[in-house]
């Protein structure tokens, strides 16, 4: 018997609702033609007051205790009330105590009540109130149960993340029908990308939109994805994580710290920007401390290029940058202009070296707790999320760029490209090779429009 739970007891009625009244109905029709007739119009008088109908596909069972009744059920709509508010609310324990409390000392009154009729009738209808609490609290546990996830992130409330993110929660909770809910902390509330990874690891976070950089300290296939130039355009990074290598990948955060890759967001094309100098070639570089992200292939490129890396956490660059910590660091136009860093540097220079995969990284735990029919929904939810994100970002990065040169009259200056591809191209063998990468990097190329 499967039960909604919702239920409203007062202390002249007795109301709830069920998805199979039908089936209490004619149990109760089965009880009442087995008893006794001298039982019978007893048993008559409180099935009387049931009425069932159907509107709007929805079942109703309501039913009118009153008179004798009223002092004997009592007591056990209190405990009714309980049941269905801890079930629902999960806040409700102490009123469950309570209600078996007040339960255990009318339980006397109650087998007084009960003497009227046989003791046969006494136990049955005691049987059924028993029944029924059991369904209770088997009928909810899978149908009716409501799940609320915590996702994080590092970005600004209504940065392209956020609002991808906000699009996935709201799909997954409509494919659902509201058993889902996920509610989001932007801007690093659940900690840098780095600790919200391990907090999904350890099953204290459920989602987190966290840079592929971040996460590869713990997942070291991801460190491929930080060596620079790896795309030759977007429908390239496309087809590497909506592919085979997106599945593979997902594999690898499944074995290697128990979290699942949903799907790949884009920061698109990442710019440096720096405090103190204009920058057209490597050698502008030199002597330049720029921030750069966790991953080792990151330090590796700026290395190369000339500059000193800093690895730092996302929150703390503009005070670094104000301080005089860091010279610059690199970023997308759009999160740029969401974190002010245009207020200390406004030399910019569109290097493109990087497109920063950005996984929608679920926590393995999580998953398996929820509903086998709801566990695919997240895949396919995140995949059309972070579709949509790729083509919004990729648009804003524009709309920022020359927002911040309009504005706040940043500068900006195109580099020697051939240059640093150059460069840069022969970090990825080398971060193959360290890693015992070649195949992974073989993949990606293969997906190459």
């Amino acid at each position: 018997m499967s039960l909604v739970i919702f239920s409203l007891f007062s202390k002249n009625n007795f109301f709830c609702v069920f998805r199979q009244p039908q089936k209490i109905a004619i149990s109760l029709k089965l009880i009442f033609l087995h008893l006794p007739l001298n039982n019978r119009a007893f048993f008559e008088h409180l099935l009387c007051r049931y009425k069932v109908w159907i509107s709007g596909g929805e079942y109703c069972l309501l039913s009118c205790i009153q008179s004798i009744m009223i002092r004997s059920f009592y007591p056990l709509a209190n405990i009714y009330s309980c049941f269905t508010l801890t079930l629902k609310d999960r806040v409700s324990f102490r009123q469950l105590v309570l209600g078996i409390f007040y339960f255990s000392l009318t339980i006397k009154q109650w087998r007084c009540d009960m003497s009227k009729c046989s003791k046969g009738l006494g136990r049955l209808v005691l049987a059924l109130i028993l029944a029924m609490t059991l369904c209770l609290l088997s009928g909810v546990s899978a149908d009716a149960k409501e799940y609320v996830l915590k996702l994080g992130h590092d970005q600004t409330v209504n940065h392209p993340y956020d609002l991808g993110c906000k699009k996935f929660a709201e799909n997954v909770e409509a494919r659902t029908n509201g058993a889902i809910k996920i509610k989001i902390y932007p801007s690093a509330q659940l900690g840098d990308s780095a600790e919200q990874v391990e907090g999904l690891h350890m099953g204290t976070l459920d989602l987190s939109l966290a840079a592929f950089s971040h996460a590869s300290a713990f997942i070291r296939e991801l460190t491929m994805f930080g060596a620079p130039f790896m795309f030759v355009n977007d429908q390239h990074f496309a087809n590497v994580f909506d592919g085979d290598v997106g599945k593979i990948l997902d594999q690898a955060c499944q074995k290697r710290y128990e979290v699942r890759l949903l799907s790949t967001f884009t920061s698109g094309y990442r710019y440096l920007f720096n405090r103190k100098r204009h920058v057209f070639h490597e050698k502008d570089l030199v002597g330049l401390k720029v921030r750069v992200m966790g991953g080792e292939a990151d330090a590796l490129t700026w290395k190369v290029f000339g500059a000193i890396p800093a690895p730092m956490p996302y929150s703390e660059v503009y005070s670094a940058l104000q301080a005089g910590v860091i010279d610059g660091a690199e970023n997308e136009p759009v999160s740029v202009l969401a974190n002010k860093f245009y207020e200390t540097c406004p030399h910019f220079a569109q290097t493109k070296h990087l497109v920063l995969p950005m996984g929608l990284f679920m926590s393995t735990k999580t998953l398996e707790k929820l509903p086998e029919k709801f566990q695919q929904i997240f895949f396919e939810e995140g995949q059309k999320a972070a579709v949509w994100e790729r083509e919004f970002i990729t648009k804003k990065n524009k709309v920022a760029l020359d927002h911040m040169i309009s504005k706040y009259g940043v500068m900006v200056t195109l580099v020697d490209e051939a240059a640093f591809i150059e460069k840069g191209k022969p970090i990825q063998e080398m971060v193959a090779k360290k890693f015992s990468l070649e195949n992974l990097l073989e993949g990606i190329r293969a997906a190459t429009p």
